[in-house]
């Protein structure tokens, strides 16, 4: 039921994905690092103006809310859900992560069978990412006592807001100004890296090429 009102608002789980990007079959290791959302964490919460961004269009995706319809007696168990796990704030972390982040994750909680709530990953805890050529297949994360988890994708509810090509994780909004790129200099005939925008700002190396102090 929970993922019929998540589809009804745009949001889907990851094998079905959010906005689906570009398939592909490129061979991948087996697992990537978690740091990698640490390090869009920071981008996120100590840059102004992306903080300012995302967190106004988190505001107008989610401020409007959402209307449940159908079966009255279905309406009633959904609605009542809703408010025991609190959607709204729910909805609100998982897009404001989506765009900083590129994805966000949850644990599904089950009491007797049942489907009763979704426990919150925060993603700077996420230490290992084990994936397939396809689809992320377990996540490692650090509790606040130190202890290393495994969860196994079945336990999980992955939120992303687009894949590019063989990836398995989402990007933010703002990865082009998150990653260095490779360029080609003809003249040297050989390539050099340059470093990613927000990297630049924090270095001062744009104020200096820029003639300032």
């Amino acid at each position: 039921m929970l993922g019929k009102i998540l589809e009804r608002i745009g949001l889907k789980r990851s094998e079905e994905g959010f906005f689906e990007g570009v398939g592909g079959s490129i061979s991948h290791s087996s697992m990537e690092s978690g740091g990698v959302f640490r390090k869009r964490f920071e981008y996120f919460v100590k840059d102004p103006d992306t903080y300012t961004a995302i967190m106004s269009l988190t505001s107008f995706i989610v401020g409007p809310g959402f209307h449940v319809s159908g079966d009255e007696r279905a309406v009633k168990l959904v609605n009542r859900f809703n408010r025991v796990v609190g959607m709204d704030q729910i909805l609100f972390r998982a897009v404001c992560e989506m765009l900083w982040a590129g994805n966000s994750f949850w644990i599904r909680v089950y009491d007797g069978g049942r489907l009763t709530n979704l426990k919150h990953v925060p993603l700077t805890s996420i230490t290992a990412i084990h994936r397939d050529d396809s689809r992320i297949v377990a996540l490692e994360f650090q509790t606040i006592t130190g202890q290393v988890l495994k969860l196994d994708s079945e336990s999980l509810v992955h939120f992303y807001l687009i894949k590019h090509g063989g990836e398995v994780l989402g990007s933010p909004i703002n990865r082009p100004l998150t990653e260095p790129r490779m360029v080609y200099d003809p003249d040297r005939n050989a390539w050099y890296q340059i470093p990613s925008y927000y990297d630049i700002v924090s270095s001062g190396v744009w104020s200096g090429r820029c003639g300032g102090s």
